[in-house]
């Protein structure tokens, strides 16, 4: 009778023991909130550069500009009027690692689309393109006007930024790595090349023509300049917004911003007062194109 009466007793208490765990068991699941919900709810992006100018820099008194922050600026009002906060990285080298420890939602420093840097990090649509030049002494007095140039020339040392792709292009032409230095910002390369430190700051074209312009006569570009030759063709390279893996929702927003902007007069009007003119739009080139190396 003991047995009988506890164990019909029994079934609808371990019915509801069970009914219990589950409703604790979903009670107790935490639902991880994407960048994207986060930047949405908050109104507000950290944003990763360098202090390049004129791709992405603070200036004196404390305003995230520079051709990529303006552009993205535009994509965010299309998402809502997100306010962007700077992180500055101590190198354009630890732009990536930063992104990937959290410590920074998206890179916008005029960061090159590579086959490479597609494994790791998601890009958004491309926003500008890019070709290459180098700072000189006045009078380019070693005669260099390529990375071929720098290479055969026995004592020529080019400075590059770490973890540029100004960096693989000197390795790509076969410059001696005792003949390449690696200096942390365009502005101490600078410092380098007006004091003969070394004898050429290799960098994209953009931002050397600012440089130069910014300079007061003590350097020039070379004239000519021939692009680096890369995976067999000129190095003409094809910027945009940098991203973690996981972040697939968050690239895919600001791309739907970015498809109104791009190529636009808009587009055209925020870019030129870094110096970019319309032939470095970057046209219909897509990112799946150049992660695939096309």
């Amino acid at each position: 009778m003991f047995d009988w009466f506890f164990y019909w007793l029994s079934k609808p208490l371990v019915a509801a023991v069970m009914v219990i765990s589950m409703t604790a068991g979903f009670s107790t699941h935490t639902y991880a909130e994407s960048t994207l919900e986060r930047v949405l709810q908050e109104r507000k992006i950290k944003v990763g550069i360098y202090n390049g100018i004129p791709t992405g820099y603070v200036t004196e008194d404390g305003k995230l500009t520079g051709e990529s922050p303006e552009v993205l600026r535009l994509a965010l009002a299309e998402m809502g009027d997100i306010e962007m906060e700077a992180f500055v990285a101590d190198e354009f080298g630890a732009l990536i690692p930063g992104l990937l420890a959290g410590r920074f939602d998206i890179i916008a420093a005029g960061l090159y689309i590579t086959p490479e840097r597609c494994k790791i990090i998601h890009y958004t649509r491309p926003t500008i393109r890019y070709g290459e030049t180098m700072i000189v002494a006045k009078g380019n007095p070693l005669n260099l006007h390529s990375y071929e140039d720098v290479a055969k020339h026995d004592k020529a040392i080019l400075a590059v930024a770490p973890g540029s792709m100004e960096q693989k292009y000197a390795e790509a032409a076969e410059i001696p790595t005792d003949r390449v230095r690696l200096l942390s910002l365009d502005q101490i390369g600078l410092e380098a090349v007006r004091t003969s430190q070394v004898d050429a700051l290799a960098l994209p074209a953009v931002e050397g023509q600012e440089m130069v312009k910014k300079a007061g006569g003590a350097v020039e570009l070379p004239d000519p300049f021939h692009d680096p030759i890369y995976n067999g063709k000129p190095a003409i390279s094809y910027a945009a917004y940098g991203l973690r893996k996981q972040d697939a929702d968050l690239r895919d927003a600001l791309n739907e911003a970015l498809d109104k902007i791009i190529n636009t007069d808009a587009h055209l009007a925020v870019v030129e007062p870094f110096g970019f003119s319309r032939q470095q739009l970057p046209g219909d080139t897509t990112t799946n194109q150049i992660c695939g190396g096309d």
